[in-house]
C-alpha cells in the first residue's frame, strides 16, 4: 500500500490513499473518495482536482476524507504518480487554506 494508490473498495467505491507510505503498517488508511462528475458536478478547482482513472475523469472529494480499514479494500487498481502536486495542493487547501 502506498500514498496515492487508487483502491476499489468491497462496496465498489473508488478512493485515493492519502496516508504517508512510511506508516503503511497500520491496519487503516486515510483516503478521499473519487467520484464521477455526475456524482459531484460542482467541484472547487483547488479542493477537488480532476484526475483520470482507466480513461475516465474522476473528482477527488478532498473535504470528505476519512479512514477505512485495510480489510475494506478489494483491490488496488492504479496509482496517481503524475498528479501528486494537484493532490497535495488539495490537501494543503483543505487544512491550511492555501
Amino acid at each position: 500500500m502506498a500514498r496515492f494508490d487508487i483502491y476499489r473498495l468491497k462496496s465498489g467505491a473508488l478512493v485515493i490513499d492519502l496516508q504517508a507510505t512510511i506508516i503503511d503498517n497500520l491496519d487503516t488508511r486515510v483516503v478521499a473518495p473519487l467520484l464521477s462528475f455526475e456524482e459531484f458536478p460542482k467541484p472547487i478547482l483547488r479542493l477537488n482536482p480532476k484526475l483520470e482513472v482507466a480513461g475516465k475523469t474522476v473528482i477527488m472529494v478532498t473535504h470528505m476524507l476519512g479512514v477505512i480499514s485495510v480489510r475494506d479494500i478489494h483491490e488496488t487498481i492504479g496509482r496517481f504518480s503524475d498528479d501528486d502536486h494537484a493532490i497535495m495542493a488539495a490537501t494543503d487547501f483543505l487544512f491550511q487554506g492555501f
